[in-house]
Parts: structure tokens; sequence; C-alpha cells
């Protein structure tokens, strides 16, 4: 009996931590998005046409390659670590977990 409820109790455990792993690099990842779509807005609403010609020219270029979205990407483009992501890989491995305990 005692051994049954450490066993559970490891199990839990283990399970809370992997989940916990999870979500902190898909927030990492999250953060990157965020931060990414946040130059633009940074570059764009800055008091750009008051500095100097050669910085508005490097300001132009930092918010040509602003516009796009960088994100990270993990196995050659399968999976994008945002929140989004992680809400959808807890979805899927609940659903291959009911599957696998059905046919048990």
């Amino acid at each position: 009996m005692v051994e049954d409820i450490y066993g559970m109790s490891t199990s839990f455990l283990y399970i809370v931590t992997h989940f916990c792993y999870m979500f902190f690099l898909n927030y990492i990842g999250q953060q990157v998005i965020d931060y990414s779509n946040n130059i633009f807005k940074k570059t764009y609403n800055s008091r750009w046409y008051a500095a100097p010609l050669n910085t508005q020219k490097c300001l132009i270029i930092i918010t040509y390659r602003s516009m796009k979205t960088y994100t990270l990407t993990i196995c050659l483009g399968l999976f994008v670590p945002s929140l989004e992501g992680f809400a959808t890989l807890i979805s899927r491995s609940l659903s291959y977990f009911t599957v696998l305990y059905s046919s048990r």
C-alpha cells in the first residue's frame, strides 16, 4: 500500500515537472515572438525623423526587417514554441494518453 502511494506520487511529480518544463520552454519562445513584434512598434513610434540621416537609414532597414515576425522553430519547422503551441502540445498529449488508456 505504501509502495503504491510512493509510486503514484513519484509518477505524478514526474509528469508535473515535465509539464512545467514544457511550459517554460514554450513561454521563452512566446517571449521571443513578442519581442520581435515590439521591435517594429518601437522603431516605428520612435522619433526617427529627428535622427541624423545615417541613423534614419539604419532605422529603415531595422523597420523593414522587423515587419516579419521572428519565431524559433524546432525539428526543422515542425513545431513553433509559443503559448499556442503549448496548448496544442498538451491537448495532443492528453488525447494520446486517453487512446492508450482506453486500449488497455
